[in-house]
């Protein structure tokens, strides 16, 4: 059995004594203090059927398993992140000639806000373009609309609705690359 990724965690401030905080109290800090958790996770490639649990958790809630399946998973490519050996996230690569398509990316809720889903979309996009894929788009909940632009993504097209959730397309050219 592997062992669990270490979890990295700022040490605590000191309220009384330290630099950063009588810096603080001066005025003379020259940011504001963010404290931030950093998990190390593993992003390997999956089978389809390992995808499917927390598809339809994440983005199937209350519905039967088989929501979350899509019928050309087989030919796709799939990807899961790893805290320890914890699935946290997926998402699942479908092929044309020259571009891709993103579909059903999902991160577990207790993982979100802490760089998880751009890590996975930097591991794709770099898998893409040592394919010699020239183009990664999809179907962006608007609500996740952040995520895709830190990782370079830009709108195009109307925004629309699918399942009574807004929706925009937004892409990735991968000739480009992703701003780090």
């Amino acid at each position: 059995m592997a062992a669990s990724a270490p979890r990295l965690k700022p040490p605590p401030l000191d309220p009384k004594g330290s630099t950063i905080n009588k810096e603080a109290a001066r005025g003379t800090l020259a940011r504001p203090l963010f404290v931030v958790e950093l998990v190390l996770a593993l992003i390997r490639q999956i089978e389809a059927v390992e995808t499917h649990d927390l598809r339809a958790r994440v983005l199937r809630p209350g519905q039967p398993i088989d929501a979350a399946r899509i019928a050309s998973d087989a030919e796709a490519l799939h990807f899961g992140a790893f805290d320890g050996e914890r699935l946290v996230g997926v998402a699942s690569l479908f092929f044309n000639e020259e571009d891709c398509r993103l579909r059903k990316f999902a991160i577990e809720v207790d993982q979100r806000g802490k760089g998880l889903g751009a890590a996975m979309l930097t591991h794709m996009a770099d898998h893409l373009r040592q394919s010699g894929h020239k183009r990664l788009w999809c179907d962006a909940r608007i609500e996740a609309l952040g995520v895709y632009r830190r990782a370079g993504f830009t709108p195009f097209g109307p925004r629309f609705t699918k399942n009574d959730r807004p929706y925009q397309k937004m892409e990735l050219l991968l000739g480009a690359n992703i701003p780090g």
